[in-house]
Order: structure tokens, then sequence, then C-alpha cells
């Protein structure tokens, strides 16, 4: 769609962001990453993702050929619900951890995150909720990110901040 022609600051923040693109990602990583993710620096993030791989993930590389460590996959729902809080805690997760296995449960037993593609906007985010720890930002990102729902915007601090800067409070 393209941008307002009378939206300077939208037209400058799209130049600023050219090529920058929304990869289509596995709808389980951007589940449990998202949760993870709140109150936390993407370097944060980036090292609970990686512990939690280590934690329950399968190895996909030994350490060697060039690599600093062993290399795991991102752990499946089933293989998540074999770590305890403690497990979980341990990577970085902290208040978070609950969160990670009660969705992990939910999600092996059979939550069929692919089946809800083809669900409206709505929909979509409510059945998201339902996941502990999911509010309203979590489930917008996964659907953008996840779900690749390019219309959906996650207002974060910073979105709340031009919103409210820039336009006036009008989104």
């Amino acid at each position: 769609e393209p941008l307002p022609p009378h939206d300077l600051y939208l037209r400058q923040a799209a130049e600023a962001g050219r090529g920058i693109r929304i990869l289509h990602q596995d709808l389980w990583e951007m589940l449990i990453t998202f949760i993870l993710s709140q109150r936390k620096t993407i370097p944060a993030i980036r090292l609970c993702v990686e512990k939690l791989c280590q934690a329950a993930g399968k190895p996909l590389a030994a350490k060697g050929a060039n690599l600093p460590a062993p290399l795991y996959g991102f752990p499946s729902p089933k293989a998540l619900c074999e770590l305890t809080l403690e497990d979980i805690r341990a990577t970085g997760a902290g208040y978070r951890a609950p969160y990670l296995l009660a969705t992990a449960s939910m999600a092996a037993a059979g939550e069929p995150l692919q089946a809800w593609s083809a669900l409206p906007d709505e929909e979509l985010q409510r059945r998201l909720m339902a996941f502990p720890g999911v509010g309203v930002k979590v489930a917008r990102c996964v659907m953008l990110f996840g779900y690749h729902r390019l219309h959906i915007c996650p207002v974060d601090v910073w979105m709340e901040r031009v919103i409210q800067s820039v336009y006036g409070g009008r989104d």
C-alpha cells in the first residue's frame, strides 16, 4: 500500500528502513521468543533463546569446523515440556518460565498454530492470547512475524511515543 504523500514523518521512516524485510518465521519459535521478549533487551533475548535451545533443542552441529560452540535447534513443544521450571528459569527466562512451560504443554496437546493461518485477525489474536503470558502486543508480534500479517502493527512504548508526539494520539 502506498504511503500517504502528506505524511512526511512516515515517508522518512520508510526511507530510513529501506531494505528491511519481514521474514517468514516459524510460528512456534515466534510464540516462545515473543513470550520471552517481554521486558528484555535484544541481547538478553538472544542469550535466553540460545540457552533454551541448549537445554532442550536437538544438536545440529558439533563444536569445531570454525564454530565457537555446538549448535542446537529450537526445542519442540514436547522437548520443552520435559524441562522443569527450574531448568527453564536457568536459561534466563525468569518469571516467564511458567508461561513457557504452560504454552509448551498446550502446544504439545495439539493447539494447531499452523491451522490458525486462515482465521480473521480478531479471532487469531484472541486464540493467541489464550496462551499464558501472551497479551495484545505479543499476540500482534506473532501475527506480524509468524503469520506474516503485514497490516498488523504491534504498539510498543516506542510506537506509542511516536503516535502521541507525531500524530497527536491518533494511530
